[in-house]
């Protein structure tokens, strides 16, 4: 059987380098490469490069998340950075992927929508409450204007690559546990944490499938970071010095650029694809075992 030939941009990211150790023998998968400054910004270096490309899939992995980050970019409106890299970059790599016939496969985010309610689905209205949520709406709506084949997988915060994990929140609090450090967690917020190795099962599945549109692929369990941590304690075994405080405690004036109720619902590509994610309790197993 061919293996399909996947171009990534964001290779070296999060994602991107999990998805390539789990799956380089299913896939040919090469980086999008920069030169110098030039990147998906530039949209003839990004034309030429995809034109160029004998991959049939572009994956479109790189993107500016941090949503404080971003979220300062806002006064700056298109001529941001995260508007540059999110929707204007995108936009490049949806008018390529479109002129050259390829399919384009985009990560986007929970944060497209409110958090007002839970478990969206595909067809719930987005409602972006910060930049970054707004910057990866908006880099949807270029794919779909672009006339490309298109798969947009949106997903909730993923934890657990074994060496990438400067953001992970996993790693964050089990280091904070064997150090026996103080840990403040919030409380009044509810996640669908997402296991990275079941995103990038699904991501490819999905590919295997040739499936196009849009599709939601999060964790199966809304939990909050304290109940996290002090989960990841009990599986440790250890005392856990932990203190639970509100959004707006943990995180002052940006509290109201988070998502109270940040869960994606599976439903769909469960039905069509029969995947469902693992149960926390069996990936953070799986991962305190290497721990």
């Amino acid at each position: 059987m061919t293996k399909a030939k996947i171009l990534v941009t964001g290779l070296n990211g999060f994602l991107g380098t999990r998805f390539k150790e789990l799956y380089c023998d299913k896939f040919h998968i090469t980086g999008f490469e920069h030169k110098g400054k030039k990147s998906i910004t530039e949209r003839k270096y990004t034309f030429d490069l995809i034109k160029s490309s004998t991959a049939d899939i572009i994956l479109h992995l790189a993107a500016k998340t941090h949503i404080d980050r971003c979220e300062k970019d806002r006064i700056f409106g298109k001529k941001s950075q995260s508007w540059r890299i999110n929707v204007a970059g995108t936009k490049n790599i949806a008018d390529a992927c479109a002129e050259n016939q390829k399919l384009l496969i985009y990560i986007s985010t929970e944060c497209v929508f409110d958090g007002k309610k839970s478990w969206y689905q595909e067809t719930d209205e987005p409602h972006p409450i910060n930049w970054y949520g707004e910057t990866k709406l908006q880099g949807e709506k270029e794919i779909n204007r672009s006339g490309a084949k298109f798969l947009i997988l949106r997903s909730t915060l993923a934890f657990g690559h074994p060496v990438i994990h400067p953001f992970d929140l996993f790693h964050f609090f089990l280091n904070k546990i064997k150090n026996n450090d103080k840990i403040m967690a919030v409380d009044n917020q509810l996640l669908s944490l997402t296991f990275v190795d079941d995103l990038v099962n699904a991501l490819t599945v999905l590919i295997q499938n040739k499936a196009q549109g849009i599709y939601h692929y999060a964790g199966g369990k809304r939990i909050s970071p304290y109940k996290f941590a002090l989960l990841i304690g009990k599986f440790l075994n250890k005392p856990v010095k932990i203190t639970p405080v509100s959004l707006k405690d943990f995180f002052g004036p940006s509290a109201s650029l988070r998502l109270t109720n940040a869960a994606l619902s599976s439903a769909k590509i469960k039905k069509e694809f029969d995947l469902s994610p693992s149960n926390i309790h069996q990936a953070l197993k799986k991962l305190l075992i290497k721990a």
